[in-house]
């Protein structure tokens, strides 16, 4: 057992660390009915600000590394802010979340048995949320042999329960914490090439990425200026003529 504390301000929960990797883990979380009465949890006020952010990020990423023209996925989708933003900056992007409201991206929601294999696959913070990692990074492998994903590593040495925010005690649906070396594990384990920056964003995927344009795609200055010179086409009006003959019909 590595630690254990107060979740949710009233169970005592047992947290548990892979002795080779650094992987850090809660006891079967009973609690999580609970802790997801509301899918975003109240304490997440950057809600709004992150997912400006990411869209701008992963905008100089596409333009960068994928094929601008392809369709993407974003896997818990929360609300569907991100999506919207993505679609607004002229990416096919798609929705998914199997426990939140689609309030911004509806119309785009994936469904269906033939599902197309995405270029991309995007889960921002998500996998701190993953009871079985294994098996969430399995169903996103279905869906694209790329993923990015936003999780804060662990330090090392790890911070007690009571001593880093990202353990999330007050709201108790952050189940999973990754280290360095549990990332790297995960992409041997699925024979994926791993880059990370800043300790936050990685990128998992079958194919072997340019690590210098993932550097120059999430430099803050040259980010700014690939997105500024490589525009495309906002999809707000199409979508907005596609569900509005929707409703019609």
């Amino acid at each position: 057992m590595f630690d254990r504390a107060l979740v949710l301000q009233k169970y005592e929960v047992q947290f548990f660390r892979c002795p080779r990797c650094g992987f850090i883990a809660t006891e079967e979380p009973f609690w999580l009915s609970e802790a997801y009465r509301a899918a975003i949890n109240r304490s997440d006020v950057g809600y709004v600000g992150r997912n400006i952010a990411f869209s701008k990020m992963l905008q100089s990423i596409i333009l960068l590394m994928f094929r601008p023209a392809s369709q993407f996925i974003d896997f818990g989708g929360g609300y569907g802010m991100f999506v919207r933003l993505m679609r607004d900056l002229g990416f096919d992007f798609w929705w998914q979340d199997k426990f939140c409201e689609n309030l911004f991206a509806q119309s785009f929601e994936l469904s269906g048995d033939n599902l197309p294999k995405f270029e991309l696959l995007t889960a921002f913070e998500v996998f701190e949320h993953l009871n079985d990692p294994l098996t969430g990074i399995e169903e996103m492998l279905g869906l694209s042999d790329s993923i990015i994903f936003s999780t804060a590593v662990v330090p090392d040495p790890p911070p007690s329960l009571n001593n880093w925010g990202y353990y999330g005690l007050e709201h108790g649906q952050h189940v999973a914490f990754y280290s360095r070396p549990a990332l790297e594990h995960i992409a041997r384990h699925y024979r994926l090439h791993l880059l990370s920056y800043g300790g936050y964003i990685h990128l998992l995927s079958r194919r072997k990425p340019s690590e210098l344009r993932w550097n120059i795609a999430l430099n803050r200055y040259s980010k700014f200026l690939i997105n500024l010179l490589c525009h495309r086409e906002s999809l707000l009006w199409k979508d907005s003529d596609r569900v509005i003959r929707t409703l019609r019909d």
